[in-house]
């Protein structure tokens, strides 16, 4: 089976300017793909149609560090690489994925929206506010009832050998398929255990201490 999903957020979080625009209308509207290979680990792509996931500049947040060029506008639609722009009042937004070609983030941003809110009748972004909750749109797809699978396999095996045998850029020391880094960061995290930035942990304690909650140790 494929596994094709797309999520929206009932119009909450809407931090992402449409192209040309300046003020956030859409979510980060992320979209996944998963796709099974015989003898292989199977293709896996997660990502958001902004350049960035919101999560990752709320890291750098944390972490008191600018964000990379290209991320962010302020309020004014100035392009920005200071944090708390994101954050102010008015708040700045995050651009669609694509760079100068960011009309093809938004677009792609357009089509998950419509099928996560529309198509499920949870509902696309809108003035109204936010809701809790996600719309989702789901596509499973039986290989078998398109093709043989052992002709599906063979091409998928047969495709990934041939993109990983283009010549790589200086310092590249393997091309890789999506999912493959996120499983090579599993396998890291299994044995050295999960990083927690230190103003995450603090911020877990006071909840935790909120709740009257034990606060474990640290492993390491």
């Amino acid at each position: 089976m494929i596994g094709i999903l797309t999520v929206n957020d009932h119009g909450g979080g809407q931090n992402v300017a449409p192209y040309g625009g300046i003020e956030g209308r859409l979510s980060t509207n992320p979209l996944a793909c998963a796709i099974p290979v015989e003898g292989r680990e199977p293709i896996l792509l997660d990502m958001s149609t902004s350049v960035v996931a919101a999560g990752k500049v709320r890291v750098r947040r944390h972490r008191k560090e600018p964000a990379p060029e290209g991320w962010l506008i302020d309020a004014a639609g100035n392009p920005t690489t200071n944090i708390e722009d994101f954050y102010g009042s008015p708040p700045g937004a995050l651009l669609p994925f694509g760079g100068i070609a960011a009309q093809k983030g938004f677009g792609l941003s357009i089509v998950v929206d419509i099928l996560s809110g529309a198509l499920s009748g949870a509902g696309c972004t809108s003035q109204e506010g936010s809701r809790v909750g996600n719309g989702v749109f789901i596509t499973v797809i039986n290989i078998a009832s398109f093709v043989d699978l052992s002709d599906f396999n063979a091409e998928i095996n047969r495709f990934i050998d041939y993109i990983k045998s283009a010549k790589r850029s200086p310092g590249v020391e393997a091309i890789r398929i999506p999912g493959e880094r996120g499983r090579g960061e599993q396998e890291k995290r299994t044995r050295e255990g999960i990083f927690v930035e230190e103003s995450t942990w603090d911020q877990i304690q006071e909840v935790m201490r909120k709740y009257q909650l034990p606060i474990p140790d640290p492993l390491i």
